[in-house]
């Protein structure tokens, strides 16, 4: 039976380089990317080997291990490993165990031909064993920069996953957002807090917004203000050049 997103992947066996055994069960605890790859040594394949390779540090910060596969011999991985200095392991899938497990093989055509060959695949199971996410029909320019985002998120959300949820699935509306995750329905806490959160931050706010009307609304009353009448100093001048006009046109 294939893997399917968001289920447990079947345990399995391979043997790699190095003169190791890779087994699933054996590595839960950690993130793991498996990517297929057609053959070694080609342009393509070297490309996305390189790729994991310069970003190995980063997908060990996240607790995260990879590993390359294809139906090459180990004889022929050992000499891919040692030319490329991959600090990863290649697992050889001679009988195609592991790639019917993914799905991988695919009719492909070359010239004309047909010939059945590994689709450029890959995979990211969590800490769990569970498949969480699948990049099939792989392009291999900006790939590995795309599954290393993914395993941050990945591991970013299981950190904050909540400790009282007993549910095999993510816990972290984060995660939701992240890589598209279901939320569990027994962590409603999770969001109760980010409300209470948010709330909070309105209400610190409010202090400063009432400042703010306040001070517009003084601005307001300023420029509305009627003007103040003139003092009596004033008035009584005022009143003498009026009578002195008078004076004057009746004169004339």
């Amino acid at each position: 039976m294939a893997v399917v997103i968001d289920q447990p992947v079947a345990d399995f066996e391979a043997p790699a380089t190095s003169g190791q055994t890779v087994s699933l069960s054996a590595l839960k605890g950690k993130q793991v990317v498996i990517y297929f790859y057609p053959k070694d040594s080609t342009p393509g394949c070297t490309t996305e080997g390189q790729g994991f390779r310069d970003q190995y540090a980063a997908f060990q910060a996240v607790n995260t291990e990879i590993f390359g596969i294809s139906r090459d011999s180990l004889k022929s991985h050992e000499n891919f490993k040692c030319k490329q200095e991959f600090p990863f392991e290649l697992i050889s899938d001679k009988d195609e165990a592991v790639c019917q497990l993914f799905d991988v093989i695919k009719l492909k055509k070359l010239y004309g031909k047909e010939y059945l060959g590994v689709d450029r695949s890959t995979f990211l199971i969590d800490k769990d064993g569970v498949l969480r996410q699948e990049w099939r029909g792989v392009k291999v320019p900006g790939h590995v920069d795309a599954v290393l985002a993914a395993a941050q998120a990945l591991n970013k959300a299981k950190d904050q996953k909540i400790a009282a949820c007993g549910s095999s699935y993510m816990s972290c509306a984060i995660a939701k957002y992240a890589i598209g995750y279901r939320i569990c329905r027994s962590c409603r806490r999770l969001r109760s807090v980010a409300l209470k959160q948010r709330r909070n931050f309105r209400l610190l706010a409010r202090p400063r917004i009432q400042h703010r009307l306040e001070q517009r609304r003084q601005r307001d009353r300023k420029e509305h203000a009627p003007k103040p009448p003139q003092p009596a100093k004033q008035q009584h001048r005022a009143d003498n050049c009026h009578r002195v006009q008078v004076d004057r046109l009746r004169e004339q």
